[in-house]
């Protein structure tokens, strides 16, 4: 590409109004984004335990407040209790005594998603290699943990046993004490994960993610991912944002309700086995609110877009083409040229402390973030605009 059509496409990209004009080059083995099958009955869960908070009081600066179902994070670089919803649905040809299954499935959810860190901490006392531990069990993605109770359910341990079933249960030698309570009859596990993006200021994006494992193939789960575009969201903390990234239509943002995109990210892409081999949503998301969503704003904290387009189907378009462009090197290393001038306390102020703004930049853009592409992680996405 000459220097000239260089700069040209970037004008295109990073400008105030959104063209069908956008040049990114296209993966052509990947999957088209106008599948025939929704996605849309994958999130539909049928719980045998279920665990929900209420929305945060209107008026709220705390994230939990309010809120009974907390994962502790306090060994983690941003320091929290992060308010989670669980389902957990079981199926499979051989299921007896609900009653006491569900027990068993409530006592697995309590041993690791209600551990308490004081009292890890305090068994571990004696232990090397204590603050490792409590680290590590702090920082597990959303989608290894939901691995976790697969792993209880099968008796099919992938992970360390003192992170499924914690030190109580767990020698110095790192050996099972207590007696395994798996579930025979179980054919499948599947636990939905939901996140309201007013109780997480540093992620304000509602988004469920579905981990689909089967008995024998526990490498090889199927994920989930649905993204909730912000369309007046108030967030609990302490910016206060309240935040809308629709873009304009024909000049209007009332054209647009709600804007969901739902992501597969299929069972043979890759082998899944710890918190590194789960594609962070963000690599999808941080793009599309720049370049197909927002755009280029003042005040990110509140309600503002600088994005148009005269129909949907314009709209959609830009949104295929920059998903199209994050699964091929070329197209990848292009999107991450226009982005970098987004990744800045600007935007991203919620990571001043913490792991820090620079950090959060070179991993979104780096080989093991965009400039890596979304390949083979993802397969189908799809934009629902209602």
């Amino acid at each position: 590409m000459s220097l000239l059509a260089r700069f040209l496409w970037l004008s295109t990209i990073a400008g105030c109004m959104a063209t069908s004009g956008l040049q990114i080059t296209p993966l052509e083995s990947s999957p088209s984004l106008k599948e025939t099958e929704s996605l849309e009955p994958a999130f539909q869960i049928s719980p045998i335990v279920a665990y929900r908070n209420p929305p945060p009081p209107e008026t709220s600066v705390s994230p939990e407040l309010g809120a009974t179902s907390v994962y502790a994070r306090v060994g983690s670089a941003n320091a929290r209790l992060a308010p989670m919803d669980i389902e957990i649905e079981l199926r499979g040809s051989a299921l007896k005594n609900e009653a006491r299954i569900q027990k068993k499935v409530m006592a697995i959810h309590q041993a690791i998603y209600g551990w308490d860190p004081d009292q890890w901490s305090h068994i571990l006392d004696a232990r090397t290699e204590c603050e490792e531990v409590i680290r590590t069990k702090s920082n597990f993605f959303w989608e290894s943990l939901a691995q976790h109770v697969a792993e209880r359910v099968f008796t099919e341990h992938l992970t360390p046993l003192i992170y499924l079933y914690g030190p109580s249960c767990v020698n110095s030698d790192g050996e099972l004490t207590c007696a395994p309570d798996g579930l025979s009859g179980v054919d499948e596990v599947r636990v939905k994960t939901t996140i309201d993006g007013r109780r997480d200021p540093l992620n304000p994006q509602t988004r469920s993610i579905v981990y689909v494992a089967r008995r024998g193939r526990l490498q090889h789960p199927d994920v989930y991912l649905e993204l909730n575009v912000p369309t007046g969201m108030r967030v609990a903390g302490p910016e206060r944002e309240y935040l809308d990234l629709r873009p304009l239509i024909a000049g209007s943002k009332e054209t647009i309700h709600s804007m969901r995109i739902l992501v597969h990210l299929p069972a043979n892409a890759r082998t899944r086995t710890q918190n590194e081999d789960y594609a962070d949503y963000n690599l999808l998301f941080v793009p599309l609110r720049h370049l197909v969503f927002q755009g280029a704003v003042d005040n990110p904290k509140r309600p503002e877009t600088s994005l148009s387009y005269e129909t949907m189907g314009t709209l959609r378009r830009r949104f295929e083409t920059v998903v199209q462009g994050l699964r091929s090197v070329t197209g990848a290393m292009q999107l991450v040229d226009v982005l970098r001038p987004y990744l800045t306390s600007e935007y991203y102020y919620m990571f001043d402390e913490g792991q820090g703004v620079s950090s959060y930049r070179d991993y979104i853009l780096g080989p093991n973030g965009i400039a890596g592409t979304i390949t083979p992680d993802v397969g189908a996405v799809q934009l629902i605009i209602e």
